[in-house]
């Protein structure tokens, strides 16, 4: 497992959209499969390739919009140890027809520790929402497959938009895509591949 230490905040990326946020003391999981060494679990949304199951997860220690001893709504913000959590809209734009990934359904959250934040997007088009977040991010956790998430020229709007400084993709199979992203966001942050 690829890792990217700043300061005292190790971040690294688990599976197709999971991510591990540690510090020197704690550990907190974003949409992880392997709970192993997590203090804190995140859950941007319950499909199955972002949640393993209430069976092989602690429900004491997970947040989630609808399962988990803290349940999180667009707007919340909560503090787990040594983490601030914000938690953002994140779902499809319909336009007609039907979504995966529909209002009210998930959430993305942005992360505050050690002076560093963080920003896992969870599964999402380019709304609104995501365009008006007023706050530095300094790493951008960005799905980029184009199936029920963005695609590369989208991310470039976010990333435009958020000026992150490092931007790591997740959430795509086709490499074709990450090299898309790679090329097209350059200019606007670095991009760190996990």
């Amino acid at each position: 497992m690829r890792r990217l230490r700043i300061g005292s905040t190790t971040v690294s990326r688990d599976g197709f959209a999971g991510v591990r946020i540690a510090t020197n003391n704690e550990t907190l999981c974003i949409d992880v499969a392997n709970v192993d060494g997590c203090n804190y679990l995140l859950y941007t949304h319950l499909h199955p390739r972002h949640f393993p199951g209430t069976e092989k997860i602690d429900v004491r220690k997970t947040v989630s919009p609808s399962i988990g001893l803290h349940r999180i709504e667009p707007g919340d913000t909560i503090i787990l140890g040594e983490f601030t959590i914000k938690a953002i809209d994140a779902y499809n734009i319909g336009e007609g027809k039907e979504v995966a990934h529909p209002k009210g359904l998930g959430v993305g959250y942005i992360v505050k520790t050690n002076d560093i934040t963080v920003y896992h997007m969870g599964d999402t088009d380019l709304v609104p929402e995501v365009l008006d977040i007023n706050i530095k991010i300094d790493i951008l956790f960005i799905p980029i497959g184009c199936k029920n998430v963005l695609c590369p020229e989208e991310a470039l709007e976010v990333v435009k938009s958020l000026r992150p400084f490092i931007a790591i993709p997740i959430h795509y199979e086709d490499k074709s895509l990450l090299y898309t992203f790679r090329d097209i966001v350059q200019p606007y942050t670095q991009v760190v591949i996990m």
